[in-house]
């Protein structure tokens, strides 16, 4: 158990650094979308600066791609962060309690593949959105298959797993 409480340590240490990391960069991308949306000709200083040559500006709304973009990022961030919270927090009960074995885990796994699966339907929202104001020219499409729902499935019953392991750690606890 010694082994599992040291990488549980590390582990969530990591999902806290990851945290802080996932949230300047989602308010830096936010911020700089929202003064694309505001002033567009940032995007062609921006564009031009980066020396891209075959975006054609004057075929693109920049201020619906930056709007759809502010609001995608902003979105996703969130979903990363909460999963990056849950998962703190599944290690971090893990290396307090010396078991994995708890109620409180299996609902953070259960929180996980719910979040799996919210996050799965936003990236294909955000992919409509994406191709509704961009030409498919210049939009690669994420192209959401069905991995992270079998994903979702999975930490569900890992979940289901950790809930009956609770059950039996509480009644082995009781009879000692």
């Amino acid at each position: 158990m010694n082994k599992l409480t040291n990488i549980s340590r590390f582990a969530a240490f990591g999902a806290k650094i990851l945290m802080v990391l996932a949230a300047i960069i989602m308010t830096i991308s936010v911020i700089l979308m929202v003064f694309a949306a505001v002033d567009p000709d940032l995007v062609t200083v921006a564009v031009t600066t980066a020396g891209i040559n075959n975006v054609n500006l004057d075929d693109i709304d920049v201020r619906a791609v930056a709007v759809v973009t502010s609001v995608g990022i902003l979105a996703m961030g969130l979903l990363g962060m909460a999963a990056l919270y849950y998962t703190d927090r599944l290690f971090t009960n893990i290396y307090k309690n010396n078991t994995p074995f708890t109620s409180d885990n299996a609902r953070c796994l259960e929180m996980l593949a719910i979040l799996t699966v919210i996050f799965t339907v936003a990236m294909i929202i955000f992919d409509v959105s994406m191709l509704q104001v961009l030409d498919a020219e210049y939009y690669q499409s994420f192209g959401v298959g069905i991995f992270p729902l079998f994903l979702a499935l999975l930490i569900y019953l890992l979940s289901l797993v950790f809930k009956h392991g609770a059950t039996l750690q509480k009644e082995s606890d009781e009879t000692l």
